[in-house]
């Protein structure tokens, strides 16, 4: 990805730009590689997480806290003003962290049997769950569905009792404390969920003609796009279609990356993540229970961040950048001896 990056900048308006989001993208593989060599055993990858689910217990208290009078700009709540940002600089934004959060809590909590560590993974679980309510972001409550999803039919087997104590419990707080919040919430969720199936009913945000001219872009330049980071200057341009677009990203992860580095780029891309699920499948018949659930919860978490990419790009901002990759360093590390285990079962077939 990164020689193609590189390759990238010849077609690329601004340089500068381009240069700034390479270095980002180094910095965040060499986060990914510099977590993996680090956590070499249980004991570190354990203490890396139990850091991490900490963090976004107090990130995740800080949204929640940020919450305003949420009112609505638009009908049926495709606008809304006063929702909670957090340490971050959009309310979509903190849902992506919210809701990637509540899927590593949960592994961490359903394969630890230190009832401290698990208490707290079920407190950042619960936490990050309440500031996702309260972001109104539409695509992180579609990527937390879909990792609660996977993660409850995987381990609905192993862990049922727990994760619905999880669920119960997250209903409990969440609830009541949402409500004394803001009163109208339910009200506004309801709304805001129906909203999904109208992509125009924000007028300050219109994506239909945002996704126009991001295809626009890839098909100026298919193979290397318009250069790393170059979507919001190219999107300025005077030959922009239907409409003054000046969009910031594309709100699609899949068309972000196609029309900053071409659709080489994006089918790496899918190629990396198709590796990710296949060593998390493997993991999860190979390891023991206990860890396998947390690479679970860590594939979720990425899954998550999927999804919502489906209709929102949220990794321009760089601590979301860099929590995914570390995240991706995590699983790497956990399942390293998923590698280990495999390459001794291909000697001792290779020596029979």
């Amino acid at each position: 990805m990164l020689i193609i990056y590189l390759a990238s900048m010849v077609t690329a308006r601004d340089q500068l730009i381009a240069a700034h989001t390479i270095l980002i993208s180094v910095l965040g593989g060499l986060l990914a590689l510099t977590v993996h060599s680090i956590c070499d055993s249980a004991a570190r990858w354990r203490i890396l997480l139990t850091v991490l689910v900490a963090v976004g217990s107090l990130v995740a208290v800080y949204g929640f806290a940020t919450g305003g009078a949420v009112q609505t700009q638009a009908a049926g709540a495709g606008a809304l003003s006063g929702r909670a940002v957090g340490v971050f600089t959009d309310p979509n934004q903190l849902g992506t962290f919210s809701a990637a959060m509540m899927m590593v809590a949960w592994g961490l909590a359903l394969g630890t049997r230190i009832w401290q560590l698990r208490s707290l993974a079920i407190a950042c679980a619960v936490l990050s769950a309440m500031s996702l309510i309260v972001s109104f972001s539409r695509g992180a409550w579609l990527g937390a569905l879909a990792g609660t999803v996977v993660l409850i039919v995987v381990t609905v087997k192993y862990h049922r009792k727990m994760s619905l104590q999880i669920l119960v419990f997250t209903a409990a707080v969440g609830i009541p404390v949402s409500l004394a919040a803001a009163p109208q919430i339910v009200t506004l969720v309801s709304e805001r969920l129906s909203s999904i199936l109208e992509p125009g009913s924000n007028p300050n945000d219109n994506r239909p003609f945002i996704y126009r001219e991001a295809f626009r872009q890839v098909l100026q330049h298919p193979l290397l796009g318009q250069g790393p980071g170059n979507f919001p200057a190219t999107s300025q341009l005077a030959e922009r279609i239907g409409t003054a677009v000046e969009a910031v990203h594309a709100h699609n992860l899949l068309l972000q990356v196609a029309s900053e580095a071409g659709l080489i780029a994006v089918a790496v891309l899918i190629a990396f993540v198709a590796g990710l699920a296949r060593r998390t499948q493997r993991a999860w018949t190979m390891l023991p229970r206990s860890e396998a659930v947390v690479v679970l919860g860590l594939a979720c978490a990425l899954l998550s961040v999927l999804v919502q990419g489906i209709v929102d790009y949220t990794l321009g901002n760089p601590i979301l950048y860099y929590l995914v990759w570390a995240i991706i360093g995590a699983l790497f590390a956990v399942t390293q001896r998923v590698e280990t285990m495999s390459k001794s079962l291909t000697s001792e077939r290779t020596m029979q």
